[in-house]
């Protein structure tokens, strides 16, 4: 082999490497927390009638993605983070996350019903800031289908929900805020499933 293939080789084996040492490792990250609370297993709770509650949920186009989102510091434009993903796109982690916490509340957890639920969660809009917050603002409908008596119609329930919690400079400090964003809609919700299953609700507080 001759010098010119020799230096033709090397540098080729040069430039390989250094372009694979300049990729980035992706960073993944979830909105579902770990569940503080075991599932119980009475025989009384809904946990054996998941089909009792369904959840439907729907995101803003531009979030539907796998990528972190976040926004400029005037709003005027959002940056898509290639190096900082969701395990899926943001509106199935949001989906899994409402899905699985409200099934492990407390609340939910206890309760005994033939009735089904049907709650539709809109997020309406979620603006990430580093160094400064995470706002989101949420809609939902809960339409109750009382089993016990075909003839009464569903009773509804829809409510607006809106938070911001302070964030530092970090992707890991946006994540944490929009989990605990998340988790504070999964209680709200959760506590008005359970009130409406006792008595009429008309006022979302």
């Amino acid at each position: 082999m001759n010098t010119l293939i020799r230096y033709v080789l090397l540098a080729a084996y040069i430039s390989f490497v250094t372009s694979c040492a300049s990729v980035q490792t992706a960073n993944f990250y979830t909105l579902s927390k770990s569940l503080d609370t075991p599932v119980n297993n009475k025989p009384t709770s809904i946990l054996e009638h998941p089909h009792s509650i369904k959840i439907l949920v729907n995101v803003p186009d531009g979030l539907k993605r796998p990528q972190i989102v976040i926004n400029k510091k005037n709003n005027a434009q959002l940056i898509v983070l290639e190096q900082h993903r969701w395990l899926s796109s943001f509106d199935e982690e949001l989906s899994d996350a409402l899905t699985s916490g409200i099934y492990s509340d407390a609340h939910i957890q206890g309760l005994a019903t033939t009735d089904r639920y049907q709650i539709a969660v809109n997020l309406l809009q979620m603006d990430t800031i580093l160094t400064d917050k995470v706002a989101a603002k949420f809609h939902w409908k809960i339409t109750r289908h009382i089993s016990s008596d075909k003839t009464v119609d569903p009773q509804l329930l829809s409510c607006e929900f809106g938070a911001y919690k302070p964030i530092n400079n970090t992707v890991e400090s946006a994540v944490t805020g929009m989990q605990d964003i998340v988790q504070d809609l999964i209680q709200i919700i959760a506590q008005q499933v359970t009130k409406m299953e006792s008595e009429s609700v008309n006022s979302c507080s």
